[in-house]
């Protein structure tokens, strides 16, 4: 059992829908409870209707536009597509687990002149993939869904955006979202009937958790006691043929060698547990077996 056992911190699990929110909060969109819809906060706008300005405040934002059998939609409105995921071979690292850290109950072992845990928890690592989304926005008004356009192009700039993800713990993981292309969707249904439109397409360097279940297992199978052993020099000790009958070793009362040189185990504090340097006596039908 050496030294280094543990590492990382607690994590929970990301999945798509984590990600397609992380996306809408970076384009400045929030949830209004009221309305149970999604909304992006506008200042500044103004459109003449009916020979008057008329300010519009938000646009809807919506996850996939709106099916053609729907009757009515709300302009201005965004919409966020999630087009594709692709696995990204060239983020695919090698280390393989997110995190060790000891097992909720875990007792704390000193055994070999170290310190370690009873088990350990861990958890895979998540992979990595490339998702790809289109933002597209719409308005009844050209300048209005231009201006759309430059806001969503400014969140997701071409050098990079960081996109904040929270896990299913509640912990932010940070990715990167870049932007992509710009195309123009405007719908023209007939000479005087137009509903303009662009789309901006992002690319978010994100990761997927493909095993949410976390396992623990056991690290230190030994025979374990809760006193101290003794050491070189202390109550029963003494020195007894080394391996082979080559040398002398340190050994305790019942003439089980100690740890070489005879180091002292280091106190594995309350609750913790001493490692005898002996295996697991385990009992079954066919006698006893180490």
């Amino acid at each position: 059992m050496g030294q280094g056992l543990e590492f990382g911190e607690r994590t929970g699990s990301v999945d798509f829908y984590d990600f397609d929110e992380a996306v809408a909060y970076a384009l400045g969109a929030l949830p209004d409870e009221a309305k149970n819809e999604w909304y992006l906060p506008l200042k500044g706008i103004y459109v003449v209707i009916d020979g008057r300005q008329t300010p519009i405040d938000r646009a809807l934002v919506v996850y996939k536009r709106p099916e053609p059998t729907q009757i009515s939609a709300a302009l201005p409105m965004i919409s966020i597509i999630r087009d594709s995921a692709t696995p990204a071979e060239d983020r695919l690292l090698s280390p393989v687990i997110s995190y060790r850290l000891p097992c909720d109950g875990a007792q704390q072992v000193s055994a070999g002149g170290c310190l370690g845990w009873t088990s350990y928890e861990q958890k895979d690592k998540e992979q990595p993939y490339d998702f790809f989304y289109s933002i597209e926005c719409w308005s009844r008004f050209r300048t209005v869904s231009q201006i759309l356009l430059q806001i969503m192009m400014k969140r997701f700039p071409i050098l990079g955006q960081t996109l904040v993800v929270v896990d299913g713990i509640d912990n932010p993981r940070t990715y990167a979202a870049y932007q992509q292309s710009v195309n123009d969707l405007t719908d023209v249904s007939s000479l005087v009937e137009r509903v303009p439109g662009y789309s901006l397409a992002i690319r978010v360097e994100g990761e997927l958790t493909l095993d949410r279940e976390p396992i623990c297992i056991p690290a230190f199978t030994g025979t374990r006691t809760t006193s101290p052993l003794p050491g070189a020099g202390g109550p029963g000790y003494q020195l007894v043929p080394g391996p082979g009958g080559h040398g002398l070793v340190p050994a305790d009362n019942n003439g089980i060698p100690l740890i070489p040189g005879g180091i002292q185990n280091p106190n594995p504090g309350n609750g913790g547990l001493y490692g005898t340097g002996r295996p697991i006596i385990r009992t079954g039908i066919y006698g006893s077996s180490r």
